[in-house]
């Protein structure tokens, strides 16, 4: 008797030594799958922020992009000029403190641009030096070449700085010299303003300026000057995530190449001790290597009722084993319903937008840009939307087979893309159907050779893939927005009406419409 209860008492010893063990470890395991979980949900919203952060800074670069433009397709770039374009490109821009033209002046042109500061542009005095640590100002000394600031937009927030002579800056006197013959963009590290001991941190984008090379697209051409933005990234960061309703997560922008120096945050953290889990994402730069950190002050709630019950259990061996394989596969399935997930995501808004076969927008996406241009309050700029069908499609896809019509119809959409400008909007409607909403400033000239291009391009296309037995070419239609005509439905209508016409008229061209087609 004594012998069998000390054999009970010794089994169900081991049984629940046994549970107790076996729950312990599916407790653990359940723990780290509702920590995996959490983990993959804040890792995926910290990259949606990070993804958000750099399409907002690469902004500063596209903008500088477009000056570069200006001065390399004009002979000449007043004030003005520079001016009205600037307060276009950075009007709603609170990042970015001023964009500044830097021409590259030799030692016999600076009495030349020196009068054109006193007297065009009615600044007091020449070509200037900063002396630090004072700022105290004085006449920059002889030179092979200066670097000297003529143009600053906005004219109110950088007047103190024309005349500053940037070749009188050793700090990144290297840097300077590497762009100008390289051609590459660079960005500073973080510096106070130039003129202003008070300034906040802030950094420059140098943004060298040469004339093509007439026989190499590898190598720059003439060297005109810079061009340099300065841009406070805190601004961008606080006006854009600073609210804990715009982002949840506290931000820290780092300068690896500067010995990690952190450059801008988006609100202060008064916690002082460090986080637990902070995120970072790489965040590139043109010269620079920049890191985004993520990190969030909430505590991560685990949802206990699974373990509560796994730990009341203890001696229901199977039960615990089915609650630890459950665990597992919950971990397991957890990773891939993720990654599925964000597949799935990543396909929906490329199905959305874009279209499958040649990667352009679609109609409703390009719907959707059009009318936001349309609704720009005072914009000045007339979109012309052009509808292209191509001619004699059908006989590629009934003499070559439609694998011979989809290359022709992505030949066609990179030509499109290609020759369109920045701003500019290119889609595919369906079918052989194209569209194109092109910017326009009032009186411009541009469209009929744009246009004549594509024409030119799409018979060569053709050519190519019917090996010239097909004749291709292209019918346009074309509707300019204007006061009284602002509507995307009357626009793609009248355009639709003038690309017929330009059908009737025996095809390769393009027709403007008017009254006399309605």
């Amino acid at each position: 008797m004594v012998q069998r209860r000390l054999f009970q008492w010794f089994f169900s010893v081991i049984i629940f030594a046994s549970g107790m063990a076996l729950s312990i470890y599916t407790y653990q395991g359940v723990r780290k799958s509702d920590e995996a979980k959490m983990l993959a949900e804040l890792q995926k919203e910290t990259y949606e922020q990070s993804v958000r952060a750099s399409l907002l800074f690469t902004r500063a670069p596209q903008i500088l992009n477009s000056f570069a433009a200006l001065f390399v397709v004009s002979d000449f770039v007043s004030q003005q000029e520079f001016k009205n374009f600037a307060s276009y490109l950075i009007k709603n821009e609170q990042e970015i403190s001023a964009v500044m033209w830097t021409p590259y002046v030799l030692a016999e042109e600076r009495k030349k641009y020196e009068m054109t500061l006193m007297h065009e542009m009615g600044h007091d005095h020449g070509f200037i030096d900063i002396q630090y640590p004072d700022r105290h100002q004085i006449a920059s000394p002889l030179r092979n070449f200066y670097f000297p600031i003529m143009y600053v937009e906005p004219r109110e927030q950088g007047a103190n700085l024309l005349g500053i002579d940037l070749n009188g800056r050793p700090l990144i006197h290297a840097l300077r010299m590497a762009a100008m013959n390289s051609g590459l963009v660079f960005t500073t590290p973080v510096f106070s303003e130039l003129t202003d001991p008070h300034g906040a941190a802030m950094i420059a984008i140098y943004h060298p300026v040469h004339i093509p090379h007439p026989k190499s697209s590898k190598k720059p051409g003439k060297f005109l000057g810079f061009l340099l933005m300065l841009m406070t990234p805190e601004v961008l960061m606080r006006s854009e995530f600073g609210d804990e309703s715009q982002s949840q997560f506290f931000m820290r922008l780092i300068d690896k190449d500067d010995g990690n120096r952190q450059i801008a945050i988006n609100r202060k953290d008064t916690y002082g001790a460090p986080p637990q889990r902070t995120f970072r994402y790489d965040f590139p730069m043109p010269g620079r290597h920049w890191t985004l950190e993520l990190y969030s002050r909430e505590p991560m709630h685990y949802d206990n009722t699974a373990s509560f019950l796994l730990l009341c259990l203890l001696t229901l061996t199977g039960v615990i084993s089915l609650a630890f394989y459950r665990g597992v596969n919950n971990f397991t399935n957890l990773k891939i319903r993720n990654t599925n997930l964000e597949l799935q995501r990543r396909e929906l808004k490329l199905r959305a937008n874009f279209d499958s076969l040649t990667g352009l927008h679609n109609r409703r996406y390009f719907q959707d840009k059009v009318e936001a241009l349309l609704n720009q309050p005072a914009r000045e700029y007339e979109i012309a939307l052009c509808l292209l069908d191509l001619d004699n499609f059908k006989q590629i896809n009934d003499v070559f087979g439609h694998s011979q019509g989809d290359l022709l119809l992505k030949l066609v959409a990179d030509a499109l893309t290609r020759e369109t400008r920045l701003g500019d909007q290119v889609a595919r409607l369906g079918g052989d159907e194209f569209a194109l909403a092109l910017l326009v400033t009032p009186g411009a000239t541009d469209i009929g050779s744009i246009l004549d291009r594509l024409l030119v391009l799409i018979s060569a296309i053709g050519g190519e893939v019917s090996e010239n037995t097909v004749a291709i070419s292209a019918s346009i239609g074309i509707s300019v927005s204007s006061a009284d005509i602002n509507d995307y439905e009357v626009l793609i209508h009248q355009a639709d009406v003038a690309m017929y016409a330009s059908k009737k008229r025996g095809k390769n061209t393009y027709t403007f419409f008017s009254s006399e087609l309605a």
